[in-house]
């Protein structure tokens, strides 16, 4: 991207295909933040420029993206070449091209590699978390997705509904999830730079010049609270919370048919069997998914907890059909039944 008092905004797709270019003036990192929301979750942060901009850095951060900078200043001459197959309505589009073709560009060669190595519908999942580190090589991408596989046991006969699923979708869509949480961080940072400027000068211009701006800022905030508050809860499951599985406990919550947040890894797995599904930060030996907490949005309202129902649907569909691939891959490749 190219900020500034016009901003550039180019995003592409890891395969290098052009997703959105836009630019406009005199508007605030939500404008960037929203679009870069509506058309996916940003791996690459790049810029044209080195050092990055503090604005870029802090939009890298923002989204827990890699920020790519080059080595130096890129030329014009560079950015002339590697955009003349585009068309841009001024020159902050293209560099903000120009950044992120010459980052894409860096990261080509084992980009290919995943392309020629690994299937089509984990390559995006594959190439991002190479980039942010998350796997060290293509290798160890394929030994997590394999012990995920096993530690991962789903009865089939529980499963409702049987479906082909694009595995990458549905990553995508679990990403999906946790995008509307980045706008609030965004706003809270905010929020907390403006108190510490304010907590630094007089309280008399705190009282004069920002009570107004305060009671607008507060507003606002209660306005979001309220909306969290006042969501539909027939659009949710309610979280049953359980100590750990012991017979007495998993009993006394009635656990039957429901997502269960267990907190200890003590108790026998056999009492959860029936549940829809397993929010717990430990591996469970049951014929239930079990997910991680950091991998699901919890909402607390009003001391419960509360995930949303399509959410959970699309967990359950997850694991049902990257087990289905799993079966494939291993009858094509090993003979397996």
């Amino acid at each position: 991207m190219d900020p500034g008092n016009t901003v550039g905004l180019a995003i592409f797709d890891l395969s290098g295909r052009e997703i959105l270019i836009s630019s406009a003036k005199n508007v605030n990192m939500n404008w960037v933040i929203d679009r870069i929301i509506d058309s996916g979750t940003p791996v690459i942060i790049a810029t044209d420029v080195t050092p990055a901009p503090s604005y870029v850095k802090k939009l890298a951060s923002v989204f827990s993206a890699k920020l790519f900078v080059p080595r130096k200043d890129m030329s014009v001459r560079l950015k002339d070449e590697l955009t003349k197959t585009f068309t841009f309505n001024n020159d902050h589009e293209m560099d903000a091209a120009a950044a992120i073709i010459y980052a894409l560009k860096h990261y080509s060669q084992m980009f290919k590699k995943v392309d020629e190595r690994v299937p089509a519908e984990l390559q995006d999942f594959v190439k991002a978390g190479l980039v942010l580190g998350e796997f060290a090589s293509i290798d160890d991408a394929m030994r997590a997705l394999h012990r995920a596989l096993h530690e991962t046991k789903v009865e089939h006969h529980k499963v409702e509904k049987k479906t082909n699923v694009d595995v990458s979708k549905l990553f995508e869509k679990i990403a999906e999830f946790k995008r509307a949480y980045t706008r609030l961080l965004v706003e809270n940072d905010d929020l907390k730079k403006t108190l510490r400027a304010l907590r630094n000068r007089p309280k008399i211009m705190v009282h004069e010049e920002n009570c107004s701006r305060l009671k607008v800022e507060i507003a606002h905030l209660k306005e979001i609270v309220e909306k969290f508050k006042s969501a539909s809860l027939e659009k949710f499951y309610e979280v049953v919370e359980i100590e750990n599985y012991g017979k007495s406990v998993v009993l006394s919550s009635d656990v039957s048919g429901k997502v269960v947040r267990v907190l200890k890894n003590t108790g026998n797995p056999k009492y959860l069997e029936d549940a829809k599904l397993i929010i717990a930060n430990f591996s469970i030996d049951v014929g239930v998914p079990v997910v991680s907490e950091e991998n699901v949005n919890l909402i607390k309202v009003d001391n419960k907890i509360y995930i949303r129902k399509d959410e959970v649907e699309d967990i359950l569909r997850y694991h049902n059909g990257f087990l289905n691939w799993i079966k494939k891959y291993k009858k094509r490749y090993h003979g397996e039944k």
